[in-house]
């Protein structure tokens, strides 16, 4: 597989979880769109959105391309701790904006107990933003590919 044809098949990802996350909730699509097609009581949309998931995507190409750079002998421990530092600097980006804005707006919510903001500093919680969970699971699996493959003589 080409790189064009991974970034190709990342942007198709994209709009998966663009159109998932639109449609998702039979409620707001009910109140807030005009469903054309209906299954029973469930408009269609909201179902076709579970023919959709766009983590598995995400998970093939990244693991695709982290094989790809494996045979290269490109993959190191050091080079997965930049890839995901480079990756937790956007994620606390987001998370402080987040939780600067929870706090003004829900302050008996954010920041919350220590064990809630470490938790969410390291994603292995994920109680500020849900949206959020896939990021430790990725984390392990980043740190962990290289024992993997080792295992899986890949």
């Amino acid at each position: 597989m080409s790189k064009d044809t991974s970034f190709m098949l990342k942007g198709i990802a994209i709009l998966m979880m663009v159109f998932l996350h639109l449609f998702n909730r039979v409620d707001v699509v009910i109140t807030q769109t005009t469903p054309l097609l209906y299954i029973g009581s469930i408009p269609f949309v909201n179902i076709l959105t579970r023919a959709c998931p766009p983590v598995p995507f995400f998970l093939i190409l990244s693991g695709y391309g982290l094989d790809y750079m494996y045979a290269q002998g490109r993959v190191s421990f050091k080079n997965q701790l930049h890839r995901l530092l480079k990756l937790y600097i956007t994620y606390w980006l987001v998370l402080f904006i987040f939780v600067s804005i929870g706090s003004i707006l829900r302050p008996n919510v954010y920041p919350g107990d220590l064990y809630k903001v470490i938790g969410n500093i390291t994603s292995y919680n994920s109680s500020y933003n849900a949206v959020s969970w896939f990021l430790f699971p990725y984390m392990l699996l980043s740190l962990t590919s290289i024992i993997i493959f080792r295992i899986l003589g890949v």
